[in-house]
């Protein structure tokens, strides 16, 4: 099974750069990362047909109190921090939808922490895939110079948030209620299929630190599937 979740059709950019690829004689090593993007870049969600808003009129809903382990060992539990705006993004470093925002020309998740860093907004990054370790995540953490890197082995938290990509994304406002979850953007590895791009995160937080309403309460995520750990048969 490959690590994405979803299939769509090739845009017009995918099919620009397939062309590129024919006429040009492109060979070997080169063909092969080519066709590598081509393919991953025609990974979405297929659910609804988009990445796009689902609803608006989404009831209140309490956030699942959690306890998990900091890269640096120290537990962190998301009560504490009521009375501020928290991010959730459930990641993994190797996948291919996470590195195409944590690179050398696009830093999303770190340019947005920074950004709202100032208006009491909280960034903490959640690792649920059963493999992964406190070395790991150290390691992740001061590449991106990110506070909060936590450690979810068994599964728990995400399961509970019903998190099934990496990225994905939840928004808690300052009550602990959800105030959006979803996709990160519009825009799966940097194509958007059409319109204008919108990073949907970004837009809530401003909403939300501007004292506006929110315009948009869900939206589909896209990425790669998170690989929790089996349950054992009873």
């Amino acid at each position: 099974m490959t690590e994405f979740l979803y299939i769509s059709v090739l845009s017009s950019r995918q099919e620009t750069l397939l062309g590129l690829i024919q006429n040009n004689g492109i060979q070997g090593k080169q063909i092969q990362y080519a066709m590598k993007v081509v393919l991953a870049a025609v990974i979405v969600f297929v659910i609804l047909g988009t990445s796009g808003p689902v609803s608006v009129d989404t009831p209140v809903q309490k956030a699942p109190d959690f306890k998990l382990p900091n890269y640096t060992g120290r537990a962190v539990q998301l009560s504490r921090f009521k009375g501020k705006i928290v991010v959730l993004e459930w990641f993994h470093c190797d996948c291919t939808f996470i590195k195409a925002h944590y690179n050398d020309n696009v830093q999303t998740m770190m340019d947005l922490c920074q950004k709202y860093s100032g208006h009491g907004v909280v960034w903490m990054s959640i690792n649920s895939t059963h493999t992964e370790t406190l070395a790991g995540n150290k390691s992740w953490a001061i590449r991106n110079n990110l506070q909060y890197v936590l450690l979810d082995a068994g599964g728990r938290v995400g399961k509970a948030y019903g998190a099934r990509t990496t990225p994905h994304m939840f928004i808690i406002d300052k009550d602990g209620n959800f105030a959006y979850q979803g996709a990160i953007d519009n825009a799966p590895l940097g194509f958007l299929r059409s319109g204008q791009y919108i990073n949907y995160v970004d837009r809530v937080l401003w909403q939300m630190t501007t004292d506006r309403v929110v315009s948009m309460k869900r939206t589909v995520p896209y990425g790669c599937r998170i690989k929790y750990a089996e349950t054992p048969a009873k």
